[in-house]
């Protein structure tokens, strides 16, 4: 199972909004969302900018990155970006949206900048447009940043939002900044065997209902786990976008991790089925 160290262990309650500066409502959404700051650049594996792709596109995109920079605790060595996406509500608060994780976390060079790196490993975004009915074909990318001994932090986030319709997706808010002013590297890539990381593009199977993925290098199904949230259950049990409930930031496991505290063991990645080398 690929395990994810997201800081020490705490619960967040989603619904709890904090003060922080509005971003102008855009025209071009049914929603304002008080908890954006900045935008989210997205890239191609050859480091342009994109701002459109396929669904079943693996990964989604190659980098996320932040037009702001990341808060100061969350800066140094040990400081990581994640790049997860959240389905918009109508007549929900934005702190109680549900999401998922969509990158390992990411080291980053560029604390101006900060950069989540995808994987073949990653998930294409069919696996959240095939769970459930989208608001106006909207979801929203949000960056999430974790340090050693403290809790992640879920916002102000820089946000980007797109539009699927069919089998593609389109920013309708957001921005563009460089792909390559810095770097980003995927704990998948840090510490997974290189093996066990695909070094061609998956293929998906299956169609959109219940999407698969097999390609050389993936390891198995009993490696890979099963799929998790970001986000979050709600004080009324309401299921969430991918299953889990919303609202509270869900800590499942506490470990060692290597002499630096304790850290959230998150399982990520969908149901999948690989064949392995």
């Amino acid at each position: 199972m690929i395990i994810r160290v997201l800081g020490v262990l705490a619960l967040l309650v989603g619904s709890a909004v904090l003060a922080v500066p509005a971003q102008a409502a855009d025209p071009a959404l049914p929603f304002a969302d008080a908890n954006a700051q900045g935008f989210i650049g997205l890239c191609d594996k050859s480091g342009h900018p994109v701002t459109s792709g396929k669904t079943t596109d693996i990964p989604f995109v190659w980098r996320a990155v932040s037009s702001t920079p990341a808060p100061k605790s969350y800066v140094g060595p040990l400081g990581k970006v994640t790049l997860a996406i959240y389905q918009p509500r109508q007549n929900v608060n934005s702190g109680e949206w549900s999401g998922k994780q969509f990158t390992g976390s990411t080291s980053y060079s560029n604390v101006q900048h900060p950069m989540a790196q995808s994987t073949y490993l990653d998930p294409p975004l069919v696996d959240l447009t095939s769970i459930a009915p989208l608001w106006d074909g909207l979801l929203q990318l949000r960056l999430i940043y974790s340090n050693v001994n403290a809790v992640p932090h879920l916002r102000p986030y820089p946000a980007t939002v797109i539009k699927v319709t069919g089998g593609t997706w389109t920013v309708v808010s957001g921005g563009s900044v460089s792909c390559t002013d810095g770097t980003g590297v995927s704990d998948e890539v840090q510490q997974l065997p290189a093996s066990s990381i695909p070094t061609v593009a998956p293929t998906l199977i299956g169609g959109t209902e219940a999407p698969q993925i097999v390609g050389t290098g993936a390891p198995s199904t009993s490696e890979t786990g099963a799929t998790v949230n970001l986000a979050l259950a709600s004080s009324t049990g309401s299921k969430g976008f991918a299953g889990i409930s919303t609202g509270v930031f869900v800590a499942l496991i506490v470990l060692p991790v290597l002499g630096v505290g304790l850290g959230f063991v998150v399982a990520r990645r969908r149901p999948a089925t690989r064949t392995p080398d």
